[in-house]
């Protein structure tokens, strides 16, 4: 059985079941306000959420035809990609198979699904899909400038234009996040694990994910790991939950001074 228990039902239906509520979870709370007060068009045009439906379907159909051959059924692989793929975007951490006996190609796919989580306003951890939305963009404009310097551009989400104040805030909060990331995969790497497992345990609590790859996957957990790398995790996962900046600010003896 895997150690979070979805495993032990073995049932399809009750796998549907949290599957969909692991989705309907993931979006941004707003749209359940439009949704009450009968808004359902610009819940229908939201951005964010279909790119976020987007990537479930099209990670869960890569993922199912990689390991179809695995179980000899791709109704089985489509069951056990579909959970996992949910569980990983809305940050709940169920297991309804070993994905680290997965491929390769299914495992990366998890792990950038790690980063990038769910949408913005939800419960969900990772970057969040908005985030990522607007990284892209301005990456896109930026090389549109590096072709045109006097084209002007701008960088919209949901219909509204963004400003450099804005767009600079969401970049360096993309390069402190990746900082943490790399600094904890550091210090963890001084267990006896090897990369994978480094990697995947500070991306995980970094995101809020729960299982990683390795020794931490759906049937593993944590608890030999050194005080050291615990405190570290532990750190990872208030910043990740907390949106880092106010876990650093913590740190920082200006906050602590009498004004």
């Amino acid at each position: 059985m895997l150690n979070n228990g979805i495993g032990g039902y073995n049932n399809v239906w009750v796998e549907v079941i949290i599957t969909a509520f692991m989705l309907i979870f993931s979006i941004n709370f707003n749209l359940f306000y439009l949704i009450l007060i009968k808004r359902f068009s610009d819940v229908l045009h939201n951005a964010e959420i279909k790119v976020f439906f987007g990537i479930y379907i099209l990670c869960t159909l890569m993922i199912t035809f990689n390991i179809a051959p695995l179980y000899h059924s791709f109704s089985k692989a489509l069951r056990y990609a579909g959970f996992t793929v949910a569980s990983l975007s809305s940050s709940t951490g169920f297991g309804n198979s070993d994905f680290t006996q997965w491929p390769g190609f299914s495992q990366t796919i998890l792990i950038l699904l790690m980063f990038c989580g769910a949408c913005a306003g939800s419960t969900g951890g990772g970057l969040k899909v908005a985030r990522v939305m607007i990284l892209l963009k301005s990456g896109v404009r930026e090389m549109r400038r590096q072709l045109n310097p006097r084209m002007v551009s701008t960088v919209k989400l949901e219909g509204q234009s963004m400003d450099s104040e804005q767009l600079s805030t969401h970049g360096s909060f993309f390069i402190i996040y990746m900082v943490i990331l790399l600094v904890s995969t550091l210090f963890i790497s001084l267990d006896k694990y090897g990369f994978e497992v480094s990697f995947s345990a500070a991306l995980t609590a970094l995101n809020n994910m729960g299982p990683g790859l390795g020794a931490i996957g759906p049937y593993g957990n944590f608890s030999e790991f050194t005080p050291l790398s615990k405190l570290v995790i532990a750190f990872d996962m208030l910043a990740g939950r907390l949106e880092i900046f106010p876990v650093l600010i913590a740190f920082m003896p200006r906050t602590w001074k009498k004004a």
